[in-house]
């Protein structure tokens, strides 16, 4: 099979990540250790150990929070919901997914929020969105890199605009981490929403929802997590507080293994080999 939807999901996998992941799966439980009982490897360990992998690979603050959620799509439902309010004003683009238009024509039905879309032919401009802001704007959606075309679609300094305006920035980067550089302090958004199974070469089911330090949200999904079972509602003191519930810990142990794999290749040769693969194709249709 010659595979080219990498826009859709990477494949194939890590050869090494399939084999350790695996072998793990055949001799224990993968489920996070909150029984007491022995295991060879703590789970907990593995999710805290992929949490700070991946700020520092998007560049964030530790400070910073990065929720593991199920894909990018829930990351953005939850995300929206949480930030937006009966009368608030949003503006995206022509280029985003369904995770966002969907999710913004619903909560026009539920919510009378109110929206406007860029219309641009190449890259969105400070300009495209200044114009469109109104007193009642409240958050800026856009995507990095067009899930189409594979072009990077917006401007650095976007977030230093909109920080101005005191207004909300949440950057659709599913189609950026791991397939290019990207730096969360170059593009200042307070909310990056992003998958682990396209290029980080992880498994479905995995999904990462950053927030910004000075940005907070209220509890969005409600069971254990561990610890403080006396308590009726817990309060948010962690990342981990958010995630409620079994997480996905096999899709988790992979994904480890599949930033092995991508640091020890490195960025630069992932990239290398993707352009010549396009100039390959491109020379091929002439």
């Amino acid at each position: 099979m010659i595979y080219l939807d990498n826009a859709s999901t990477s494949y194939p996998k890590p050869l090494e990540a399939i084999k350790i992941a695996t072998s793990l799966l055949e001799r224990q439980p993968l489920t996070l250790n909150r029984r007491g009982y022995f295991s060879n490897v703590d789970f907990v360990d593995e999710i805290e150990l992929l949490r700070s992998r991946l700020k520092r690979f998007i560049g964030a603050d530790k400070e910073d929070r990065l929720i593991c959620v199920l894909n990018a799509t829930e990351a953005i439902n939850i995300a929206l919901f949480s930030l937006l309010n009966p009368g608030d004003h949003v503006i995206t683009s022509v280029y985003e997914h369904s995770a966002v238009t969907r999710t913004l024509l619903a909560l026009r039905a539920t919510k009378n929020i109110t929206f406007d879309v860029v219309k641009c032919d190449t890259k969105i401009t400070c300009q495209d969105i200044e114009k469109l802001i109104t007193q009642s704007t409240k958050l800026v959606v856009l995507s990095h890199v067009s899930n189409v075309t594979g072009n990077v679609l917006i401007e650095k300094n976007i977030g230093s605009l909109l920080k101005k305006h005191g207004i909300k920035y949440l950057i659709d980067a599913s189609q950026t981490i791991g397939n290019i550089d990207f730096n969360v302090k170059e593009y200042s958004p307070d909310i990056l929403c992003f998958s682990g199974h396209k290029s980080l070469m992880g498994l479905t089911g995995t999904g990462f929802l950053y927030l910004k330090s000075t940005l907070d949200f209220q509890q969005f999904r409600f069971g254990g997590v561990g610890h403080s079972s006396e308590l009726d509602f817990l309060p948010i003191k962690q990342d981990s507080d958010y995630e409620v519930g079994t997480q996905n810990v096999f899709g988790i142990l992979f994904l480890n293994e599949s930033l092995n794999f991508i640091e020890n290749i490195g960025l630069k040769t992932f990239y290398m080999k993707k352009e010549q693969n396009l100039n390959y194709l491109i020379k091929k249709n002439d």
